[in-house]
């Protein structure tokens, strides 16, 4: 079900640097379906997180490339993943409980 909260690009001003933002490195087990990419688990700091839902999804381009963003959850919280279409780099911005 949509929930406009889980679009973690909208901030109020004056937030930058954002203190929740965690922006680490993670080992994504993605699948790819034509022109998507959907993110099934992924690894951050030793743990594995499985994917039960993709909660939101949004892009944004850059003079580089295309940043994809999903709001994932693992039914206990919410991740806000991003990946790079240039570096193929995913990473993992913020978390919120559920």
């Amino acid at each position: 079900m949509f929930n406009p909260q889980s679009r973690w690009d909208r901030h109020l001003p004056g937030e930058w640097p954002r203190p929740d933002l965690i922006d680490e490195p993670v080992k994504v087990d993605a699948f790819f379906l034509g022109d998507r990419v959907l993110p099934r688990a992924f690894v951050w700091r030793k743990r594995q997180y499985q994917v039960k839902e993709v909660a939101y999804y949004w892009r944004n381009g850059r003079a580089q490339g295309l940043r994809h963003h999903f709001s994932v959850s693992d039914g206990a919280n919410l991740f806000h993943l991003t990946f790079d279409g240039i570096t193929l780099v995913w990473n993992l911005q913020q978390i919120q409980s559920l």
